[in-house]
């Protein structure tokens, strides 16, 4: 992300640099002279590194990323319960982050709270899975209502142990509540990378509204859905379609080429990403997550540019918490 403040002429000659700004950072953030984060890219543009100051996570489902600290201010992101987030600048009420999957953006500092890198080994000790359905709430009684819950929210064994009711679990939620949920709502972290899961998850998600800028319950974005269903099939994609587009292998832009779970991009530069479905169709998130043939769609299908089909290196590990390793996460 290129800072606002930065003056225009410096903004557009960062800009040209082609450093990937949405899993970087240029700008002023926490007072002082221009900084850039990460240390790889100051090292590139030539200005002083921005260090990371510490490590949250949030104390609630969700959370807008927002592209300056301001409450008016573009959402870019949002980031979700369990996620951790390495803290790179602090300014009044915001913080300056880089989420799980890199992406950086403000945050508001109410809503996270400080950890130490050795609790994430806690925390991935008491792993259970993740939450299968689109969307749910958990409840600690019949009557009162703990938390929404959103497909791939990380489930945990609450501190005192496993408890269970009949065919109800008793678990906790990353950001703090407890309470009961059906032994079906779990899903297991998986074995392996699976590409045809991608579609089933993609199904279940259909009718969840658009929300720019949205990857949990409250609405996803293209992107953000795309990278929802990936991740829970066992791959790794970034934040932006622009970012996707680069992983993966090629394939030819001609139907009978495309398999299942393959993703189509349109727009050059790219702005919009859906997943084939095998039989001449694409799920998508267009006004809301549906499902449509290219027959359908002509209007898209013209701007159709690329089809990208994942494969071992997009590999995320998942039978882990994080979208990364612990180590991999910054520190300061």
């Amino acid at each position: 992300m290129l800072d606002e403040r930065l003056d225009p002429d410096t903004r557009l000659a960062l800009a040209r640099t082609g450093v990937d700004w949405g899993n970087a950072y240029a700008g002023p953030a926490g007072g002082g002279a221009a900084r850039a984060y990460p240390a790889e890219v100051a090292r590139q543009i030539g200005m002083p590194a921005l260090e990371p100051v510490g490590l949250a996570t949030l104390a609630s489902p969700q959370e807008p990323m927002r592209r300056s600290p301001a409450h008016a201010s573009e959402l870019i992101s949002e980031v979700l319960s369990g996620e951790w987030l390495t803290v790179l600048a602090e300014e009044g009420d915001w913080r300056l982050v880089a989420g799980e999957d890199l992406y950086v953006g403000w945050v508001h500092a109410w809503t996270l709270r400080a950890q130490q890198p050795e609790h994430r080994v806690v925390q991935q000790a008491q792993f259970m899975g993740r939450y299968a359905h689109p969307r749910g709430t958990l409840w600690t009684s019949d009557n009162w209502a703990a938390s929404l819950l959103g497909l791939g929210m990380p489930l945990l064994c609450p501190e005192e142990g496993p408890r269970t009711r009949g065919t109800r679990v008793l678990i906790a939620l990353a950001h703090g509540p407890t309470g009961w949920l059906d032994e079906d709502a779990l899903l297991a972290p998986a074995a392996r990378a699976d590409v045809g899961e991608t579609l089933r998850l993609a199904l279940g998600l259909l009718g969840t509204p658009y929300r720019w800028g949205g990857r949990g319950v409250g609405g996803l974005d293209c992107s953000g859905f795309v990278q929802l269903v990936f991740l829970l099939a066992g791959f790794d994609l970034p934040r932006d379609t622009r970012q996707q587009v680069g992983r993966g292998t090629t394939v030819e832009l001609e139907e009978p080429a495309w398999r299942a779970g393959d993703l189509l991009f349109f727009g050059d530069p790219v702005d919009h990403v859906g997943i084939y479905d095998g039989r001449s169709g694409l799920v998508h998130c267009s006004g809301l997550v549906r499902r449509q043939s290219v027959g359908e769609i002509p209007h898209l299908m013209r701007r159709l540019s690329q089809a990208r089909r994942m494969g071992d290196g997009d590999v995320v590990t998942t039978r882990t918490l994080w979208r990364h390793p612990p180590a991999a996460l910054s520190a300061p």
